[in-house]
């Protein structure tokens, strides 16, 4: 085999092993952020001056950053609430006064910074209620197959039931002080008639 022929066959291997497609690698789950809010609880209404507390302990730590943030803010603005140099578990991250701020929905952020130049981050919603009344909460699904227990239905007691009296009705059959007096002198006239006819036929 001359040398060109050999050029053309090395040219045509590396041309194939340059098609081949590369293995892929097997991909890799992100570690979950080992941070958290602990204290207030997600969507929890809030009053006054709330104590955050929270976790920050992550390896090589270097700095942790609590803001907060309006629910609903298109341009992501947060404001500061502390830091903290020193890791903490279950550890009080910053006193927020709510009394200063209008209610509505906002959202807490704790950024923690590592030496290695690792990011942890995590959010939690909450919902200032200082001068409006707090939403009732939702009732919890009744679990499957238990009874749902009613309030007790109110006893109607019985009221007595009295009759109600009818109107006597108006006597049309009235009659005068004249009409008395006839009457009697007819009476006495026919008495004495009557008392006549039978002296009468007793002296025949």
């Amino acid at each position: 085999m001359n040398a060109r022929a050999k050029t053309a066959l090395l040219m045509m291997l590396l041309t194939a092993l340059l098609a081949c497609p590369r293995a892929k690698g097997r991909a890799v789950t992100p570690t979950a952020a080992p941070i958290a809010i602990i204290s207030p609880k997600r969507g929890e209404a809030v009053q006054g001056l709330v104590r955050v507390v929270g976790d920050t302990e992550v390896p090589n730590f270097k700095a942790a950053a609590l803001f907060f943030g309006y629910a609903q803010d298109p341009t992501h603005t947060w404001f500061p609430l502390g830091e903290r140099n020193t890791p903490a578990r279950q550890g009080l991250l910053a006193r927020w006064d709510t009394t200063s701020i209008t209610d509505g929905n906002y959202v807490l952020r704790l950024v923690v910074t590592t030496t290695d130049g690792k990011k942890y981050e995590v959010q939690v919603p909450v919902r200032v209620r200082n001068y409006t009344p707090v939403e009732t909460p939702t009732p919890a699904p009744t679990p499957r197959g238990g009874a749902t227990r009613l309030p007790p239905t109110p006893t109607a007691t019985s009221q007595p039931i009295y009759p109600t009296p009818t109107p006597i009705p108006t006597n049309t059959g009235s009659l005068t002080v004249g009409q008395i007096n006839r009457a009697t002198a007819y009476g006495a006239a026919f008495i004495a008639l009557l008392i006549l006819l039978f002296l009468l036929f007793q002296h025949r």
